[in-house]
């Protein structure tokens, strides 16, 4: 919210203001009932029914989302009653936007860090319950598009139907363990695997990837740019930014997509040859120096970097 006035409002013209916008809101004049709240609000006078005069003008004026932010700011200042009030038409805002996992999510935090009183919580509960059944709907309609864009190969559409499911915050489904195994884009198991540690899957799961098979605890594994592979390349490339912080930063993110790609496969015992392998790429783009190969194991490197770059950039850069 913006910043308070310092200046007080004698008690006249406070209630003369309060007066205007309850008239202003009879009348359907919005707009104007909006501008009296808002020099209230300005000045620090606040109550329930004030916010939810200002609630009423932004969806009535059609902007939820200012209604939304609003309540928002709300939520996170007041307790008691008037949390509870303004609760209800936050929940109701979002409802109507088709939100049901964001009411879920703020539902779930609220009654795990707070002993909701049961007349208030019986005010939502109809609400919670539907957004559930919506959020299951969703669910299963997001894994039959996935399951079907796999199968026709069309990995671009099953990514996006994927972030999409993710978001929803359901258990994972066995289907996602078995993908794990299949020949497919290699980019679709990686952000499975993501899927899994994000989640903390602690038992162990075994993945193809790249001709190789691997058991891992996703819960054991870190994010790429947390990995020791990564801190260690970067930590050898730290001289190279200070002369072409360019060629840094885009080897860097060569690493950054190799290691996303092949997790859980990980290249600790590799790091000396890959930095050979990117110095290779670097001062091949960005010097036009082809020096001649003369380890083996760049060589492989250099294909398995093009290859996992070609792979990254089909799913998350186009």
């Amino acid at each position: 919210m913006e910043e308070k006035s310092n200046i007080i409002l004698f008690p006249q013209m406070q209630d003369t203001l309060v007066e205007k916008s309850f008239l202003a809101m009879e009348q359907e004049n919005f707009s104007e009932a909006l501008t009296y709240i808002d020099q209230l609000l300005h000045h620090g006078i606040e109550n329930s029914d004030i916010a939810i005069g200002k609630i009423i003008c932004h969806i009535q004026l059609g902007q939820p989302l200012e209604a939304e932010i609003f309540c928002e700011d709300i939520l996170e200042r007041k307790t008691g009653k008037e949390f509870y009030t303004i609760l209800f038409y936050y929940i109701t805002i979002l409802f109507e936007a088709h939100r049901y996992n964001k009411i879920i999510q703020y539902i779930d935090e609220l009654e795990s860090t707070t002993t909701v009183p049961p007349e208030e919580q019986i005010k939502y509960r109809e609400i919670y319950d539907m957004c559930q059944m919506m959020n299951k709907k969703e669910s299963i309609e997001l894994l039959k598009k996935i399951d079907l864009k796999i199968k026709e190969k069309e990995y671009k559409d099953a990514f996006i139907c994927l972030k999409q499911w993710n978001t929803l915050h359901r258990q994972v489904p066995k289907v996602f363990y078995s993908y794990l195994l299949l020949d497919i884009h290699e980019g679709i198991k990686a952000y499975i695997w993501q899927i899994l540690r994000e989640r903390k899957v602690n038992h162990h799961i075994t993945v193809s990837k790249f001709g190789e098979s691997i058991s891992k605890k996703p819960s054991e594994t870190t994010i790429i740019k947390q990995s020791r592979t990564y801190k260690d390349i970067a930590k050898r490339l730290e001289p190279l930014g200070q002369d072409n912080p360019v060629m840094e930063q885009f080897l860097l993110e060569l690493t950054e997509h190799l290691l996303y790609m092949y997790a859980p496969l990980d290249f600790n015992n590799e790091v000396e040859s890959i930095i050979e392998t990117l110095m290779f790429i670097g001062q091949e783009l960005y010097l036009g120096e082809k020096e001649p190969m003369h380890n083996g194991k760049v060589k492989k490197y250099i294909k398995q970097v093009m290859e996992a770059e070609r792979l990254y950039a089909e799913l998350f850069l186009h």
